[in-house]
């Protein structure tokens, strides 16, 4: 399991999606266990999130973007320069023209996602990269895609293209 982390979101050819780790455990539950999927939110699938990220932790975040992931790439790149919302926002005014400056009591990230999922304590409890887009939606006023929706799932992969070479930190502890 050493590694497997740091390279999702991947390709997966027979459902010719992507798919990020969340949606990999999922699936094995379903099919090799013949267990119920678990809720995205839920104790039990952050808990084995947390769990197999842990296990590449110190490792750098290595994506493919090429081939088959391509389009998916350009989807979530084009989500992150896009507008959206009542303040007409999108995640690069914060996470690049803004990033290092204060917001609130906050200093705005570059919107790495390699220590997700966090412990954020706003949350107490861990929470997932997801729900963290979804807070992020929410406060440009926009209504937020569901947890482990295509269009979040572009966006990760995005968002660990940026992150590149940066190390594996989950579970780690933020605001």
């Amino acid at each position: 399991m050493k590694g497997v982390a740091a390279r999702y979101p991947v390709y997966d050819a027979p459902s010719k999606k992507l798919i990020n780790l969340e949606g990999r455990i999922n699936e094995c539950r379903r099919k090799f266990m013949k267990a119920p999927v678990l809720g995205y939110e839920t104790d039990e699938l952050l808990g084995l999130s947390i769990y197999v990220r842990a296990q590449s932790r110190g490792l750098p975040v290595k994506v493919r973007v090429d081939g088959p992931a391509k389009p998916f790439f350009e989807k979530g790149r084009a989500f992150f320069y896009g507008r959206r919302g009542q303040l007409s926002m999108s995640c690069a005014h914060c996470h690049e023209k803004y990033a290092g400056k204060r917001y609130r009591s906050m200093t705005l990230s570059q919107g790495q996602t390699n220590g997700f999922p966090s412990h954020r304590l706003t949350w107490r409890k861990p929470g997932s990269l997801h729900r963290r887009f979804q807070t992020c939606s929410r406060l440009v006023r926009s209504e937020p895609f569901p947890a482990g929706s295509d269009e979040l799932i572009d966006l990760e992969l995005y968002l660990a293209w940026r992150g590149q070479g940066l190390l594996v930190e989950t579970p780690s502890v933020r605001r």
